[in-house]
Order: structure tokens, then C-alpha cells, then sequence
């Protein structure tokens, strides 16, 4: 005999849950990005304020040493942003402010200056 049995599938999550960002103290580089995409379902309910803080704390401290290891720096010289917000998508690179903690485009790098050698390529007129 068969049952008939109702299939419920969760739709994937379009848009990550945490984003933390690793930066290099001083220069405000960026040395890695992750994002979370789980939570527990009804975790909110169950856990207090504190129990979340620490939580996350934990897992920032996990993410800045491995990205610390990946990258062969101190994990001393890094340090850890959460955004409440998914990454900005765009073709600007992006770096942290240090003094203000803040995701801010990064400026940019000047003109790339071609060799005297090369020369630029010229249209031929017949």
C-alpha cells in the first residue's frame, strides 16, 4: 500500500545571512570575505541576546584565523567587520575605513601608463 506523502522543500536562501569582512588593521585591506548562509530555524526564540553575541563572536574569531592562516599574516594584524548588509555587487574594489569601520570604495590607483615601446595601435587607411 502506498502512503501519499507531502514533500516540503525549503526554497534556498537567496542572500547570505552574516558577511564578515577580514582587514588588515592599518591599511584597511581587505583579506578575505565570508558568508554564512545557515541559521538555526527558531534559534532567535531560544537563545538570549548574550548567548548570540558570543556566538558570533566565535565564529568571527574562527573566520579571522583561518583567513590569518590562508593569507600567511598575524592574525594579530587583522581584525574582523560583520555587515548587516549583504556585499555591494559592482565593479568598484572596495576596502574598509580603519578609523570609522566602514565598508568605502577604494580609491583609485592612478592611470595605467603604457611602455614607450609599445605603441599604440594605428587604424590603416587605404
Amino acid at each position: 500500500m502506498r502512503v501519499n506523502r507531502v514533500i516540503r522543500e525549503r526554497r534556498p536562501l537567496t542572500r547570505p545571512t552574516k558577511t564578515f569582512v577580514i582587514y588588515d588593521k592599518k591599511t584597511g585591506a581587505i583579506r578575505g570575505i565570508h558568508h554564512i548562509f545557515g541559521a538555526s530555524p527558531g534559534g532567535d526564540g531560544v537563545l538570549t541576546a548574550e548567548k548570540r553575541r558570543r556566538a558570533s563572536d566565535a565564529v568571527a574569531s574562527a573566520v579571522m584565523k583561518r583567513t590569518a592562516s590562508m593569507s600567511g599574516v598575524s592574525p594579530a594584524t587583522l581584525t574582523v567587520l560583520e555587515l548587516k548588509r549583504p556585499m555591494p555587487r559592482g565593479a568598484r574594489p572596495m576596502r574598509i575605513d580603519p578609523a570609522k569601520r566602514r565598508l568605502v570604495p577604494a580609491p583609485p590607483s592612478g592611470r595605467v601608463k603604457l611602455s614607450r615601446l609599445i605603441r599604440p595601435a594605428r587604424r590603416v587607411t587605404r
